[in-house]
């Protein structure tokens, strides 16, 4: 009610983030579900591709600066991130897979988790920066507003 009409999309993103929610375990979840085809563990390619892929994995070349581009090390970062909480940047590190067309729900749900998040961090922003008036009447288009009383003041006690 305080901020449908200040933030509508922001509201409308909490909602629809409260209807389907998506939290950090389910992420982490997600990905160990799809490590195996991001992998292609499974064996559901051809002997072929599988030799091109090995072999071109048996010498990279890259800067010892830049992240390994192999799928595992990429799967692993990318659960650190989301265990600590860095969904945005496990999301850049699946979509670098070659195989992250097999992990589109998995995207699906961390960018809907990355979406919620920062319609809070707009709603948070809102809150801070609006004055602290609070609507006291029945329904959402009442015009009594009661503002909120100053903090107490808290005596300092003076050592002699």
């Amino acid at each position: 009610m305080r901020f449908g009409e200040a933030q509508p999309k922001a509201v409308a993103t909490i909602i629809n983030a409260a209807n389907a929610p998506v939290t950090i375990a389910d992420l982490a979840q997600g990905l160990d579900d799809i490590t195996p085809r991001l992998l292609d563990t499974d064996g559901q390619q051809d002997w072929w591709t599988s030799t091109k892929r090995e072999l071109a994995n048996l010498v990279i070349i890259r800067k010892a600066t830049s992240p390994s581009p192999v799928p595992q090390k990429a799967i692993e970062r990318a659960k650190l991130m989301v265990s600590a909480g860095r969904v945005d940047n496990a999301l850049k590190e699946i979509e670098r897979l070659p195989e992250h067309q097999d992990a589109d729900n998995w995207l699906q749900m961390a960018r809907q988790y990355n979406e919620a998040r920062r319609a809070l961090d707009v709603i948070e922003a809102a809150v801070i920066l609006e004055p602290h008036s609070v609507p006291v009447g029945p329904r959402p288009g009442a015009t009594n507003v009661q503002v909120a009383p100053p903090p107490p003041v808290v005596p300092t006690l003076k050592r002699p």
